[in-house]
């Protein structure tokens, strides 16, 4: 192989391809810290190969690839570095599937309408507990798009709380922080077909997607959905009656698949953040 990557980084072209996933299985995937070691020992220090092989090893796919064979075969987990040091997994735990250290994000979204219980606790630690094995990080998402029911107090709180069961989060975001972007994904929506808009009565609705019966609504132009989209995103009394619904499955057996409303309008109290 030495001749062959003087001059280049992989075996063919400018990434990696097969040639390179097929030789590194040659010598028989050598991904983790103590597979390296084997071969380089039998390699000159420095040499073409074994630069690549590093490079090769290092691949987020090859990575994963080592992780998910050992799960596989029932194994602990690859160490994919020489020396790398991964907390023993705690009674009871199991095994992310696939999971590299450093390559791990865990996420708790709690919604700012009340105080934390005892799930809200299970769910950071489990989440929290893996972040900091794998050395990833844990994103704590407020889903504050309820401002009827959410208020600063409840936000304050669950800051103040989580940290005295000893969390520390490694990035805090909002919902409301993207706003403009989930308009932009419903006007997406709509253009493509894929939602419309309905004024169909609440309790009326619910009997419909009980009985996987269409909205009469359902096959609506996409012109006919955006000006109603438009009417709603107005604020005025009468768009308050309609709602965008995804285009999914009437029949499915899951009952969330069955055309669920996913925008609609409140106007009954400011936002907490955006005070809109």
């Amino acid at each position: 192989l030495d001749p062959l990557l003087v001059g280049g980084t992989y075996v063919l072209g400018h990434s990696m391809t097969l040639a390179d996933v097929s030789l590194f299985a040659s010598l028989g995937f050598p991904a983790s810290g103590e597979g390296l070691f084997e071969v380089a020992a039998i390699l000159p220090s420095g040499c073409p190969t074994l630069r690549w092989m590093n490079t090769i090893s290092q691949h987020p796919a090859v990575r994963e690839a080592a992780q998910l064979a050992v799960g596989v075969a029932k194994n602990a987990e690859a160490q994919l570095e020489a020396g790398a040091e991964i907390d023993p997994l705690l009674s009871g735990m199991s095994y992310l599937e696939g999971a590299t250290p450093g390559c791990v994000t865990t996420r708790f979204p709690p919604e700012p309408s009340g105080y934390l219980h005892v799930g809200h606790a299970k769910a950071v630690l489990l989440n929290d507990y893996y972040a900091r094995r794998y050395k990833g990080r844990l994103v704590v998402r407020f889903d504050d798009t309820n401002p009827t029911k959410e208020k600063d107090e409840y936000q304050e709180s669950i800051v103040e709380d989580l940290g005295k069961i000893g969390v520390k989060p490694d990035v805090v975001t909002f919902t409301s922080d993207y706003f403009e972007t989930i308009k932009q994904y419903a006007l997406w929506m709509i253009e493509n077909g894929l939602a419309f808009m309905d004024d169909t009565p609440q309790e009326q609705m619910q009997k419909e997607r009980m009985d996987r019966q269409n909205s009469k609504h359902r096959g609506q132009s996409p012109t006919e959905a955006l000006e109603y989209f438009n009417l709603m995103c107005s604020g005025k009394k009468e768009g308050k009656a309609w709602c965008l619904r995804a285009k999914i499955d009437m029949s499915s057996d899951n009952g969330t698949m069955r055309d669920p409303v996913l925008y609609r309008q409140n106007t009954e109290s400011p936002h907490h953040r955006s005070g809109t």
